[in-house]
């Protein structure tokens, strides 16, 4: 029984609602749990009094306090890579698929070229178009724009479809670079 409380924390809302949460959980998870129907007009986030980002994590025993405005906002794709309960990727991933077809190809182009540019890269044109067939088979997708609107659905997170493109590009890499070098090899040698 002590396990279970070593994983979970419990925090206060400043509407006098106590939360029992996954130890780890952010600001936003707290949110998602006591107040779902607002979540999508919230501005700001006060952890103990002091102003905090959605993706503070909380502890036992912290007071939290909420910020709302008039009009509904649009969540970034961000948010699914800080959430720590299924209760809020589940809601997260039911707003992002609700968005038009074009808005989602369009969020997860977007997101997908942050995290290449982090690698140097501009698009997938600056793949062969063999990595990139085996990027859509290990996706199961029908082709790139599906990936991206996966990506803007929530379905992928961006930095995982570039961590395996990258993965495959230096395993095969490293496989060429050690096949060369044991063709180049074998040539020295005389039988």
């Amino acid at each position: 029984q002590t396990d279970l409380f070593q994983e979970r924390i419990f925090v206060f809302v400043d509407q006098g609602q106590f939360l029992e949460l996954p130890k780890n959980a952010t600001c936003l998870d707290a949110a998602f749990v006591s107040i779902p129907d607002k979540v999508l007009h919230l501005v700001a986030v006060f952890v103990n009094q002091n102003r905090s980002s959605f993706s503070t994590e909380l502890k036992n025993g912290d007071l939290l306090s909420f910020q709302f405005q008039e009009e509904k906002i649009i969540p970034p794709l961000q948010w699914l890579t800080f959430v720590k309960t299924s209760t809020a990727e589940r809601m997260l991933k039911k707003i992002f698929e609700a968005f038009p077809r074009d808005e989602k190809l369009s969020r997860g182009r977007k997101a997908i070229e942050v995290e290449l540019k982090k690698y140097g890269k501009t698009s997938f044109e600056d793949f062969s178009p063999q990595v990139i067939r085996e990027l859509i088979a290990y996706f199961r997708v029908q082709d790139l724009d599906h990936l991206m609107i996966a990506c803007g659905e929530g379905r992928f997170l961006p930095h995982q479809v570039i961590d395996i493109l990258f993965r495959h590009l230096s395993w095969f890499t490293n496989l060429w670079k050690y096949l060369l070098f044991r063709f180049n090899s074998s040539k020295g040698l005389s039988l």
